[in-house]
């Protein structure tokens, strides 16, 4: 199944090998569709697609072209879970970022409005996410 993600580039990881048949690297895209409660979403480039992400940097407008994966897997204890993964096979870059390592990194504040947190979940006046 082929699907595709618009939004800006929001964290590319390095390059991870997990052995000596098997490397990944991540790609978090911010959708701000919705400014009140944007998306940070997680994408994994494996293998030979980990190299179509040298040419992003963060804060440009991407395209994201992944496959959704999803598997079964059965804990010691025999309990049954169950994981998806959006596995990222091409990346388009739609407009450069105005970010470059030579200027500022945007500055985060602590001065969150009641009910906003900005390590986490907004938060309703009982303590509950707001989902």
């Amino acid at each position: 199944m082929s699907n595709q993600f618009k939004g800006v580039a929001h964290l590319i990881s390095a390059e991870e090998v997990k052995s000596d048949k098997f490397k990944s690297r991540r790609l978090v895209v911010k959708d701000d569709s919705n400014a009140q409660y944007p998306n940070f979403v997680e994408f994994q480039f494996v293998n030979k697609n980990c190299e179509k992400l040298n040419s992003v940097n963060i804060g440009d407008e991407v395209t994201v072209h992944y496959n959704l994966r999803g598997r079964e897997w059965t804990s010691p204890q025999g309990e049954i879970k169950y994981f998806n993964t959006l596995d990222g096979w091409r990346v388009d870059v739609d407009k450069k970022g105005s970010y470059t390592p030579s200027s500022t990194p945007p500055q985060t504040t602590n001065d969150a409005e009641p009910g906003q947190h900005l390590n986490g979940p907004a938060l309703d006046d009982n303590g509950e996410p707001l989902f």
